[in-house]
């Protein structure tokens, strides 16, 4: 028995000691003689040796010991055992029915007891007769087989039909736990939610309506990253179409000799959606069933939230349909199609820098983190603490970027949005204003709303124009034009994402917007120190640079921002590769001079 599973062995030895005194008891009642016609016809004196025997004699000792007092604590079959609230006999049964699963000698056992070579796999009043000790307890134990019994309600044995001679086959599920062999149904997949934000669930059973099945698979990833356990995903629809459906009566037949077990459950569970079940109760997961909305036929959908009404532990329904009772619902935004929204109106931003990358002002770069914590932590300020009250509905945070261009505004909201694993979309004002009225509003609309849908942070950049001050009334044109501002005075007081705005011209914002804003930051332009810093940034290790060139005193005598730094020794790299030569100080010097003309101002001096 070596390889087995901890705890099957011990469990296996008591079997072998109930089979070779069931022998025994066989070999004493009808002899070792064995006429191969047997079974074929009744001699009289057979009949008369039946008379005379009593009900099949159960062969478990008064004082023998159940498989589950042999068992490991911490073994699987003992695992099972306190998972499903098994007895003793629960266990013994289905080790009974696994034995042939581990040695086939069990099949020419089991066949011996039943007298009859075609029946090798145990059945019902095997099981019973070998793990009871009197016939009243045989009788007792039928109670065991019943539609509500453990095994049979959690699917852990199947049985064709509830009758003493019907065999009893351990679940596959079942069989691939207890032997340790791992592996899932192609229907179903067992996923790490890894290190993703973890969102609590609403409730043990919830039902993820609206999106598409990549939003709510997300949503269900999270969950299950609260929770601390791995998704199990059960496709239902890909499941009913794998095997057949499960035979009507097939749990309980009318007849049977103990208590009325109740009302039996309704049938037109897929066999494969059983199965998947099963996984999950042999796993602590949270379990998503997917596609369900391809169970509408035969009442599967009615008898699987049934099933899953049962289901200890936090249970997910991915469909669109009606929320089936005793379901929280949850909708679930659909963020592909905001994106694709969002793409149409914004332009995606990809982060290409850190924070390491940005040279500015101490309390600057604070500033820049605090935003950052309250996005963080605004559910549990705003929810836990009851800061989010009536009067303040929006749960945004926006904040304004203030500073002449070139100052680290863009990289800052790239460097924020990486730091919240959200994605950056930098709006083009071109495509949002228009001179047709009401179109104005309907683009802020939408990319408002696509953005609380994708969880994505809105870059306004240059927003002067769309948010300056309001203005006296003169005309149609200044009417509709502060009808724009209060709309979006009122979007940003109900939004509830990440909006950052991007200013050259502080002093032009309308106080209406300053005051809603959560956070105003300015950019300065960079001190000499910093500017130096940035040369030196901008100027890569790889670079080809003649030796010499004294940084300190760009740095002293330009007073730029790092964008226009930024732009020089671009232009020189490209001046000295298209001569093939290192960057030297004449090609840095020439590209300052033609980043002044840009700016429109003097050089102070320098020699092109």
């Amino acid at each position: 028995m070596t390889g087995l599973h901890q705890g099957l062995e011990q469990a296996l030895g008591l079997l072998d000691r109930l089979l070779g005194r069931a022998v025994e008891t066989v070999l004493a009642a009808y002899g070792t003689d064995r006429d191969p016609r047997r079974g074929l016809y009744l001699d009289p004196e057979e009949i008369a040796r039946l008379v005379r025997l009593q009900p099949r004699l159960p062969f478990r000792a008064t004082d023998e010991r159940s498989p589950l007092d042999l068992l490991d604590p911490g073994s699987r079959p003992a695992e099972l055992a306190a998972r499903f609230r098994l007895t003793g006999f629960d266990l013994g049964v289905l080790v009974i029915a696994l034995a042939p699963e581990l040695d086939l000698r069990y099949e020419r056992l089991y066949a011996f007891l039943h007298d009859d070579v075609s029946r090798q796999r145990p059945t019902v009043d095997l099981a019973l007769t070998l793990l009871s000790a009197s016939p009243g307890e045989k009788l007792a134990r039928l109670e065991h087989f019943a539609a509500d019994a453990p095994l049979v309600r959690h699917r852990l044995i199947r049985l064709a039909r509830c009758r003493l001679a019907e065999p009893i086959q351990v679940a596959e599920p079942v069989v691939r736990h207890l032997l340790g062999l791992g592996g899932l149904p192609p229907w179903c997949e067992l996923v790490d939610p890894g290190d993703r934000p973890a969102e609590p669930a609403p409730g043990p059973r919830v039902y993820l309506s609206g999106a598409g099945g990549p939003a709510k698979r997300e949503v269900a990833l999270s969950i299950a990253a609260a929770e601390r356990a791995p998704l199990l995903v059960l496709n239902a629809g890909t499941a009913a179409e794998t095997l057949p459906q499960v035979e009507p009566g097939s749990q309980a037949e009318s007849g049977w000799p103990h208590a009325d077990p109740g009302p039996q459950p309704e049938s037109g569970l897929p066999q494969a959606v059983e199965a998947g079940l099963l996984e999950a109760a042999l796993r602590d997961v949270v379990l998503l069933v997917d596609d369900v909305d391809e169970l509408d036929d035969h009442g599967a959908r009615r008898a699987l939230m049934r099933e899953l009404a049962r289901r200890r532990g936090t249970t997910l329904v991915a469909g669109t349909g009606a929320v089936p009772d005793g379901f929280a619902e949850r909708p679930v935004p659909d963020r592909q199609a905001a994106c694709r929204v969002l793409t149409r109106l914004a332009q995606r931003v990809l982060p290409r820098h850190g924070w390491d990358d940005l040279v500015l002002p101490a309390d600057t770069v604070d500033q820049l983190r605090e935003l950052c914590s309250h996005v963080r932590h605004r559910d549990q300020v705003l929810d836990a603490w009851g800061f989010g009250t009536a009067a303040s509905p929006g749960r945004g945070v926006t904040a304004l970027f203030s500073g002449p261009s070139g100052t680290g505004k863009t990289s800052a909201a790239e460097i924020v949005a990486a730091d919240l694993g959200l994605d950056l979309y930098r709006i083009d004002l071109s495509a949002v204003v228009s001179k047709y009225i009401g179109e104005t509003e309907k683009n802020l609309g939408r990319i408002f709303d696509a953005a609380e849908e994708s969880g994505a942070v809105l870059f306004f950049d240059e927003c002067d124009a769309l948010y300056g001050k309001r203005s006296e009334v003169r005309d149609s044109h200044d009417r509709y034009a502060n009808i724009e501002t209060a709309f979006l005075l009122q979007r940003m007081d109900v939004y509830d994402g990440v909006a950052i705005l991007a200013s050259n011209l502080r002093q032009n914002m309308d106080d209406a917007f300053t005051r809603r804003l959560r956070f105003v930051i300015d950019f300065p332009v960079p001190t000499r120190a910093e500017r130096l810093r940035i040369w030196h940034r901008h100027l890569p290790a790889k670079a080809a640079v003649e030796p010499g060139i004294d940084l300190e005193s760009y740095a002293e005598r330009f007073k730029l921002t790092g964008g226009n730094i930024r732009n020089i020794v671009l232009s020189a790299a490209y001046q000295a590769a298209a001569e093939g030569c290192p960057i030297g100080d004449r090609h840095l010097l020439h590209a300052t001079r033609r980043e002044h003309q840009k700016l429109g101002r003097p050089m102070n001096g320098a020699q092109p």
